[in-house]
């Protein structure tokens, strides 16, 4: 799973809800997140989906497959921050080659970019309405992270263990 994942900066004072202002700025950003993601989308080159594709298993015959909707936010993830020619992955090309308005949406979510890190979560418990209670079982890091969906994922299912890439924004 590949979902943007705001971390709170309070987190490391243990299960901490999110307030009514973080909630509203993590759904701002979603928003102009997806409309990024789409800019993001237009630099990836032909030949990194080719090799990301095969390396994940996708590519057949010079096709690609998906098994699901989910599949291709996978392979956009992994072209974007796995793809690397010259030291530099996509992300890392991109902020180098795009000037952003400082303390714009897109420059906040760029910088979060920048500072991603793959982690492979057990989810404890839903936090308010929009979070989570998780543990890094890489890092041993307890955290609060904001998502909607895996909020109400684990209301529905209860704990959860996945890999995903966090993402974490600031105020």
């Amino acid at each position: 799973m590949c979902a943007l994942l705001s971390v709170t900066e309070r987190a490391t004072a243990g299960i901490v809800t999110p307030t009514s202002e973080e909630v509203a700025r993590y759904k701002q950003l979603r928003v102009v997140g997806r409309q990024f993601n789409s800019e993001l989308v237009k630099v990836v080159p032909k030949e990194a989906i080719d090799d990301i594709g095969a390396a994940i298993g996708m590519m057949h015959d010079g096709v690609l497959y998906f098994d699901s909707e989910d599949m291709s936010s996978v392979l956009m993830d992994c072209c974007l921050y796995d793809w690397v020619e010259d030291g530099k992955n996509l992300i890392q090309r991109y902020s180098e080659t795009h000037t952003l308005p400082q303390d714009s949406d897109e420059a906040v979510l760029l910088t979060a970019m920048r500072q991603a890190r793959y982690r492979l979560l057990m989810v404890a418990a839903p936090v308010g309405e929009a979070a989570i209670h998780c543990i890094d079982l890489l890092r041993q890091e307890e955290m609060v992270v904001m998502d909607f969906g895996l909020n109400q994922t684990v209301r529905a299912f209860g704990r959860i263990t996945l890999a995903t890439r966090i993402k974490p924004v600031g105020k």
